[in-house]
This record gives C-alpha cells, sequence and structure tokens, in this order.
C-alpha cells in the first residue's frame, strides 16, 4: 500500500535547508515542478491550477529572498466587504504570504 506522504528523495532534500535562501531555492523548483512535495501541503500536489499564471513571480519572490508560504491570485469584479456594509474594490491584487531575509526585507521596508 503507498501511503500518501513526501517521497524520500524530496524529504532529503528539505531537510537539507539550512537558511531561507535554501528554502526559497526549493520552494521556487516545487513551484517550477522540479519538487513533488513541500512540507504541510499535500504530497505529490502541485500549485493549484488557479496560481500557475503567478508561478514565475513566485519563484523569483522565492531566489530573491523573499519565502512565499501561501499566495492568492488577483480578482476583478465586485464583491461584498462579507460584513454586509459595502461593496469591495472593483478589483483586488494578488498576494503572497511568507518570511524573507534581513537583505530582502531591507528594501521592501524603505517608503516609496
Amino acid at each position: 500500500m503507498q501511503l500518501p506522504w513526501m517521497s524520500w528523495s524530496d524529504r532529503r532534500r528539505w531537510r537539507s535547508a539550512h537558511t531561507v535562501a535554501d528554502l526559497g531555492e526549493l520552494m521556487a523548483l516545487w513551484l517550477e515542478g522540479e519538487l513533488r512535495s513541500w512540507p504541510g501541503y499535500m504530497p505529490g500536489c502541485g500549485p493549484d491550477e488557479e496560481t500557475t499564471h503567478l508561478i514565475p513571480s513566485l519563484a523569483a519572490l522565492n531566489r530573491a529572498g523573499f519565502l512565499t508560504i501561501a499566495s492568492q491570485p488577483g480578482e476583478t469584479g465586485t464583491a461584498t466587504t462579507g460584513c454586509g456594509t459595502g461593496s469591495a474594490p472593483p478589483s483586488k491584487a494578488s498576494s503572497a504570504t511568507g518570511r524573507c531575509t534581513t537583505s530582502c526585507w531591507t528594501p521592501l521596508k524603505r517608503p516609496a
């Protein structure tokens, strides 16, 4: 019986990471289909189909020192705020949540 866990090969690669940069490279490889799994996500599954157009940008973010953990593509149209008190803006930008290295954070925290 095959259990739905991460392969030994992928597990070894993730366990070998020692820095955020190492993790970012592995996440970029997972996004691009070079690794089949990442810890905390369903083994053997790649990114959701709705994320396909974001893969080049997400991979670049990961390689630049921003380890993406979750992302959401933008939407167009009008939606409620969920509180019943009005409408959301007509469009929502894509977003990504993650962790970053000091060298990545420094330019991000400067005022525009």
